[in-house]
């Protein structure tokens, strides 16, 4: 979405810089923007980890489990925020309609089961 870089609205507003002219909401740059995270171990972030801690899962069993429809995000929110180690190997299938397809399958690393054990003492999924 292009907007006037003279609207407050605009790049000028959002970052300083009228040359860019998308708006917060579409500008990728925005992400900058964004506060540092709370270290927060949410429901959905628990029930992931739980289900992690049972054994590598699809990225469609991680969102069944922990009730989003984006699991890879959550995933990457843990990475970040937490210091975790979930692997994501990308395995031959094939889909629905026979053609080859690479889904992502994710695991804890041993060494990061004591941590996620740890981070799910007094958390309720």
């Amino acid at each position: 979405m292009q907007t006037d870089p003279r609207n407050e609205k605009g790049r000028d507003a959002h970052h300083g810089d009228p040359t860019h002219m998308q708006t917060g909401a579409d500008c990728a740059c925005a992400a900058a923007d964004i506060p540092a995270p709370t270290r927060r171990l949410t429901p959905r972030r628990a029930r992931l980890l739980a289900a992690l801690l049972d054994g590598p899962k699809t990225r469609e069993q991680l969102d069944r489990a922990a009730g989003t429809s984006n699991s890879p995000d959550v995933v990457m929110i843990l990475r970040r925020d937490f210091g975790l180690v979930i692997d994501c190997e990308h395995i031959k299938a094939t889909d629905r309609d026979g053609e080859p397809c690479r889904p992502g399958v994710y695991s804890l690393r041993e060494s990061d089961r004591a941590k996620v054990n740890a981070l799910l003492k007094g958390v309720h999924a």
